[in-house]
């Protein structure tokens, strides 16, 4: 079976399409796609804003030798809103 071509992820508060990975032939790593928003840091820490809800995604950044840069964490607060 192949590998896939993407990883897909969802937004825990609105379910629409969050953020997507990508492989990196060089590395072997996932990465985010071009489609994906940026990563951004605050007080609370690493977080993705939602395009759809506006939402704060908090998320935990994987030590260097995982392969996926990221990965959405366990518990999420749907009550942050995030400014562009």
């Amino acid at each position: 079976m192949k590998d896939p071509t993407s990883r897909s992820f969802l937004c825990p508060c609105c379910t629409t399409l969050l953020y997507s990975l990508e492989p990196d032939e060089k590395s072997g790593r996932w990465l985010p796609s071009r489609e994906s928003p940026n990563l951004r840091h605050d007080m609370d820490g690493p977080f993705i804003r939602c395009l759809r809800c506006s939402k704060r995604i908090g998320i935990v950044l994987s030590p260097e030798y995982a392969e996926e840069p990221f990965f959405l964490s366990a518990a999420q607060d749907c009550q942050k809103i995030v400014a562009d």
